[in-house]
């Protein structure tokens, strides 16, 4: 076995890589006959697969355990051949050859600098080395011979996911052993085999097939209360009561916002939520450049409703600079619908955010909703987050806040309310009535000591319940598995050890979030017809051990954002094997480290 690594080592060292002109271009096919004019029957390397680009030729090497002497001499001879004349014709063409004698191998490239198109391999979390070869293990079988394994193709109009366990919903969370099949953004098909009853058997020349083997295909999971806006003042603002986090942080922070620095902190925001599973936000921007934001969003490849802030008041503390005429305001926002709803395939929405209550006049307020009406979109805002805002809002306009925010029209379906911690039960039930969803984010309500929402409590009464992560400076993770986590915790004090089950919490991400967004058709679970945000989950890791329990306990105890192997968006691949691949993370994490210095040093915090 050691001569076997050193062959492969070898043949790995002699491969050169070479940045791919274009992210997702694909190169060109390679007769590998022609590249290799030998009689196959006299070398002792298997017959290789071929991939096309953005890509590598693999093919496997015998143990070299097994081989005779003469054999292992006529190894190094081939080994020769290969690395010395076909991996410079394939060089030339942009592709790898690599040899191994393992069942499955990674392609994880390591470019010298971070390259503007090209796929960049993240850090990965300790215990977790970057590994190009991986031995066979129990979930590693060797794929039949179109069961490629490679990176899926992101034009392809057909994708497999296959060898998996899904994830489904019906009347409740079940398990089953097998395939999902995808065209043109939608699942076509959930079970053995990747046909529709009545289609042919026939392989289509643009199916890519991922092997799933080991792994947990389940639904993309979905955050409806996020701010990518302030993803650059993670650690800015830390151990500070709400209304002490907005005036001396957060607020003059969103002042010296330009439209650079909204962008790379949406970006990276919006890279840390794909590479941990989330598919689809609903997004609170700041006041201006919500452009850039959706501009990174697109670029990313997740699933988003952003909307501009609404600000059109001055509470107490908040800069001048935030706040806008009513009509200016709204001009604003309209523009952003007429430019960036339906954008992206329809991957991209609006939504209209007023910021809260003490931020936004009763006009503002009352044109949100009925701009919301007209673009068919949602209205996104705080409510009850803190005594000290419920009080306010009462003192202010005679009603209770929940009241109040139906008086102006944002209540229903359409409606989403982060928080509602401090709700009494008349509001719960005008909620439940309204059909209005309530936003869940467990982290940031006990990290800002605004309290605990009573979540049970509220969906007893039928009340449609979200989550999300906030925003990273009262967070400080996006993180939707320690949401999903806590949420499920924090409770079990107060009312019991079976409050608020697994089973239930996994609802709030899924098809809880689907609501949120107005997408309850489209999103949430694994069903024909509905859209592929799909997230593959690899359950080989210690901390998913023994596998005899509930998955969907497993999902929402043990699983961490790490565990996440592939996230696609309407069936197009965002990340892949643990890497993010549609916009390199090395120039993300490099630009906004430079941009969140630029915004400290303009923000002039005390």
């Amino acid at each position: 076995m050691r001569i076997g690594a050193l062959v492969a080592l070898l043949c790995v060292a002699a491969c050169r890589t070479r940045p791919l002109a274009r992210l997702g271009q694909q190169g060109d096919s390679v007769d590998f006959a022609q590249l290799v004019p030998r009689d196959s029957t006299d070398s002792t390397l298997v017959i290789p697969r071929v991939i096309t680009g953005p890509s590598v030729v693999l093919f496997w090497l015998r143990a070299a355990d097994t081989l005779g002497n003469d054999d292992r001499a006529d190894t190094f001879d081939d080994l020769k051949y290969y690395t010395e004349q076909v991996a410079t014709a394939l060089d030339a063409s942009g592709i790898k050859l690599l040899a191994t004698n393992a069942d499955t191998v990674y392609d994880r490239p390591r470019w010298p600098r971070a390259h503007p198109h090209g796929r960049i391999r993240r850090r990965r979390p300790d215990g977790r080395a970057a590994r190009l070869l991986r031995p066979a293990g129990r979930y590693h079988q060797r794929p039949t011979a179109d069961h490629d394994l490679s990176a899926v193709q992101p034009d392809s109009s057909e994708l497999v996911l296959t060898g998996g366990d899904v994830l489904l919903h019906e009347d409740g969370w079940r398990v089953e052993r097998a395939d999902v099949t995808v065209r043109d953004g939608r699942i076509a098909h959930v079970g053995l085999g990747t046909r529709e009853a009545g289609e042919g058997t026939g392989a289509r020349p643009q199916t890519q097939i991922r092997d799933c083997s080991g792994c947990l295909v389940m639904p993309g999971l979905i955050q409806a209360h996020v701010h990518l806006c302030q993803t650059l003042f993670r650690g800015l603002a830390d151990d500070l009561r709400l209304e002490d986090w907005l005036v001396r942080r957060i607020w003059p922070l969103e002042v010296a916002h330009t439209e650079e620095t909204v962008y790379w902190s949406a970006l990276l925001g919006a890279a840390e939520l794909l590479l941990g599973g989330t598919t689809a936000i609903l997004d609170m921007e700041t006041v201006r450049y919500t452009g850039a934001a959706f501009t990174a969003l697109e670029r990313a490849g997740i699933r988003a409703a952003a909307g501009k802030c609404l600000m059109d008041t001055h509470p107490e503390g908040a800069p001048l600079e935030l706040a806008e005429s009513t009509d200016r305001a709204l001009a604003d926002a309209e523009t952003l619908a007429e430019q960036w709803h339906g954008a992206a395939g329809g991957r991209l929405r609006v939504c209209f955010a007023p910021r809260f209550v003490p931020s936004c006049s009763g006009p503002l307020l009352r044109a949100a909703s009925e701009l919301a009406e007209r673009f068919d979109a949602q209205v996104h805002t705080h409510a009850a987050e803190t005594i000290v805002e419920r009080e306010t809002v009462r003192r202010t306009t005679g009603l209770e806040e929940i009241a109040y925010l139906d008086s102006v029209g944002i209540s229903g379906p359409r409606a989403a309310l982060a928080h509602c911690v401090w709700v009494d039960p008349h509001e719960t039930a005008r909620l439940a009535r309204q059909g209005t969803t309530v936003v869940h984010c467990p982290s940031s309500n006990l990290k800002l000591a605004s309290g605990v929402a009573k979540i049970p409590e509220l969906l007893a009464a039928g009340c449609r319940v979200a989550i999300g992560a906030d925003a990273a400076p009262c967070n400080n993770r996006l993180d939707v598995f320690a949401e999903m986590r806590l949420a499920a915790l924090i409770q079990k004090p107060r009312l019991g050890a079976d409050a608020l089950p697994a089973a239930q919490v996994l609802e709030l991400a899924t098809l809880g979030g689907a609501r949120a967004l107005g997408l309850d058709a489209e999103l949430g679970s694994i069903a024909p017809g509905k859209r592929a945000d799909l997230v593959v989950l690899d359950l080989r890791e210690p901390h998913l051990h023994p596998v005899l329990g509930d998955p969907v306990s497993l999902v929402v105890y043990a699983a961490r954002a790490s565990d996440v192997r592939d996230v696609f968006v309407d069936g197009r691949p965002v990340v892949l094997g643990h890497e993010l691949v549609t916009a390199p993370v090395e120039e993300i994490v490099r630009e906004a480290d430079r941009a969140a210095a630029e915004l400290y040093r303009m923000a002039k915090l005390a």
